[in-house]
């Protein structure tokens, strides 16, 4: 019984991740935002009851690594998520004691906007959250 749960929390990672990659890489996503959502939670539930949590699990990392071909650029201070929190105590354990900047979130495209002096000095796509794409070219077309 407990192999079979190990089996499908690998059969759902794998499966969520093909997902994300359609989503975020290619912009072709097969399945709805709720769907995805169901599915996501399925995985976390059966995470938190066998103990078995894969590395590449999407309840472990932000967004999807990028694979195009703009220039990488690292966020010193990473862009994470806090998924679908609604608990104050929640937000403010992910806190602790950092500075933290926090936003509404909307489906789409996180950027981050870097500016100095009121002007420009890039604009980069939050990708997983650590490395992102350096989209400021595009921003000024």
């Amino acid at each position: 019984m407990y192999h079979d749960l190990v089996k499908k929390v690998r059969e759902m990672t794998d499966q969520l991740n093909r997902y994300r990659d359609e989503y975020y890489n290619k912009n072709i996503p097969s399945v709805s935002d709720a769907e995805y959502d169901r599915l996501f939670d399925e995985l976390a539930a059966l995470e938190k009851t066998t103990g078995c949590m894969l590395s590449n699990s999407p309840t472990q990392t932000v967004g999807y690594p990028v694979v195009s071909e703009l220039t990488k650029t690292q966020h010193p201070v990473p862009l994470l998520s806090l998924e679908k929190t609604k608990s104050i105590e929640e937000l403010m354990r992910f806190i602790g004691d950092r500075s933290v900047l926090l936003m509404h979130k909307l489906d789409g495209l996180t950027v981050k906007l870097e500016y100095a002096g009121g002007k420009l000095l890039r604009a980069s796509t939050r990708g997983d959250g650590h490395e992102g794409e350096d989209i400021t070219r595009a921003t000024r077309s």
